[in-house]
């Protein structure tokens, strides 16, 4: 955190379906999100998001 600026990072992990014609319907990843953050009079807002994926398994 820099005064009104702030870097928050969260973890993640999402499964997917979709019925698929070959192979398994699921697809499951994870990895973190990194949120850029500026402090305004009505608080926090997020101005940018970075998704980072840092495993997958199953059918993509």
């Amino acid at each position: 955190m820099d005064g009104d600026n702030a870097v928050c990072t969260a973890s993640f992990q999402a499964t997917h379906y979709k019925k698929a014609e070959f192979g398994s319907p699921l697809w499951r990843l994870g990895g973190t999100y990194e949120f850029a953050l500026v402090r305004g009079a009505d608080g926090w807002r997020i101005t940018g998001v970075v998704m980072t994926a840092t495993w997958g398994e199953g059918n993509r």
